[in-house]
């Protein structure tokens, strides 16, 4: 496998670098594509950077991904190299840059609230609520059996949860196994090992286990 190498940047290719949609800034003293043996490769350090500048600023991704309406990039990391130096003081190989397991809801790329987790985690806290339409999250209503149908997503698989009669049923049902989820994640080596990630998803198992309680209340107090 032919591996990224950092080549100088020439006069005329730092002359030829336009703004990242509109306002990041490569100002990388070395070629972050260089072709080697025939190939385009890219710089890890770069690739995270123009996607996480897309993520924001990319009205395309945007329209594609629209979680993402309302995110922003801090000024200093706008500036490549400010973004790099931070970069290659993280765990990141193998990981994904997430802005939002440890302040939720958090729509701002910064070096307090971002940290690199694996895909499987980060898949874990994701919010689809914006595109997932008139039904809580991981339910479902199937009309050819007139049931609600509750799933999860567990690491690369998805879970079928059960078929209930009701939409609190089968919500309530895929909240209790993404509480069960989340405890046993949060006391795996990649928490263990990263106590700002152990408590963050802690922080997320409690929000999932407020929403569990109403619920039930709820449901209790309409059998009364």
């Amino acid at each position: 496998m032919t591996q990224f190498k950092e080549f100088p940047a020439t006069k005329q290719s730092i002359g030829q670098r336009k703004p990242i949609y509109g306002v990041g800034i490569n100002d990388s003293p070395y070629i972050v594509t260089p072709v080697i043996d025939g190939k385009k490769l890219w710089c890890p350090y770069y690739q995270t950077w123009v996607n996480m500048m897309a993520r924001c600023y990319s009205d395309k991704h945007k329209k594609k991904y629209p979680t993402y309406i309302g995110c922003s990039v801090i000024k200093e990391w706008r500036l490549f190299s400010s973004f790099r130096r931070w970069m290659v003081t993280q765990d990141w190989q193998g990981k994904q840059l997430d802005k939002d397991i440890l302040v939720v809801g958090n729509k701002v790329y910064s070096p307090e609230n971002c940290m690199f987790v694996t895909m499987a985690t980060n898949n874990l806290v994701l919010d689809g609520s914006t595109i997932r339409g008139e039904y809580p999250q991981g339910v479902h209503f199937s009309r050819e059996r007139g049931k609600y149908v509750a799933q999860c997503n567990n690491s690369a698989k998805r879970t079928p949860l059960g078929r209930f009669d009701t939409m609190a049923e089968a919500e309530l049902a895929y909240l209790r196994f993404k509480i069960f989820v989340l405890t046993k994640v949060s006391n795996e080596s990649e928490a263990v090992n990263n106590p700002r990630l152990q408590a963050a998803l802690l922080r997320h198992t409690k929000l999932f286990m407020d929403k569990a309680a109403h619920i039930e209340n709820r449901m209790n107090n309409k059998l009364q």
